[in-house]
């Protein structure tokens, strides 16, 4: 699975083990799964969700920011 860590300025929101990450990119929303190639891409508005490693979805609202995947 993917290790995925949101965070805001003060603190961790999401720290995990997911299957998917889902979100609204700057110039269109995207899907991470394992093996994503490494990429920074500013996010727009709206919501991140997360599917975690049982399956179930944790939704995140963002107002903006920056998702970066490494390998």
């Amino acid at each position: 699975p993917l290790l995925v860590e949101i965070v805001s300025p003060d603190h961790a929101a999401f720290r995990g083990e997911a299957l998917r990450l889902r979100a609204p990119g700057a110039e269109g929303s995207f899907e991470v799964l394992r093996g994503h190639a490494p990429l920074v891409a500013a996010l727009a508005p709206g919501v991140v969700t997360v599917t975690t490693a049982d399956g179930a979805r944790a939704q995140f609202a963002v107002s903006g920011g920056f998702a970066e995947v490494l390998d």
